[in-house]
């Protein structure tokens, strides 16, 4: 059994795309494709459920302030 990436649910919503979906979390659209194992972007539907793959930058997971 493959493990489950850890990552964040997103419903998709009327007039999103997945372009506009990795734009907002801001990581590679192949990696939402892969993730979510979608060869054809078009047949995104309102209400399904995505799963985020976590970005792989420390920075962006924990805002901490380094003093």
């Amino acid at each position: 059994a493959e493990a489950v990436p850890p990552g964040v649910k997103h419903v998709v919503a009327k007039g999103e795309t997945l372009t506009s979906i990795a734009k907002q979390y801001n990581i590679p659209l192949a990696d939402l494709k892969n993730t979510n194992k979608i060869e054809n972007d078009r047949k995104l539907q309102i209400g399904q459920v995505l799963l985020v793959p976590v970005a792989k930058s420390p920075e962006t997971s924990d805002k901490k302030e380094n003093p």
